[in-house]
């Protein structure tokens, strides 16, 4: 919860991008993925609860494409 009592306050949100965790790359690898299936895995579990909220199908599609095409071979 955010409360603000000024009028001249501004408030944004933002978001930050790093590495795979290594011990959630681990945990998928001792279940039996390799590397690259561990990685893209952990990618698309990231993205599905957006992706899974929008209504047109092709428009789904046509994101996991997009996020397939961008991690390529990882």
């Amino acid at each position: 919860m955010l409360e603000i009592n000024d009028n001249d306050v501004r408030c944004t949100h933002s978001a930050s991008v790093g590495p795979i965790e290594a011990d959630h790359v681990y945990y998928l690898m001792t279940r039996g993925l390799d590397r690259a299936t561990a990685e893209r895995t952990l990618i698309h579990g990231f993205f599905a609860p957006v992706i899974d909220r929008i209504a047109v199908e092709e428009v789904k599609e046509w994101i996991v494409q997009q996020v397939d095409r961008k991690i390529g071979d990882r």
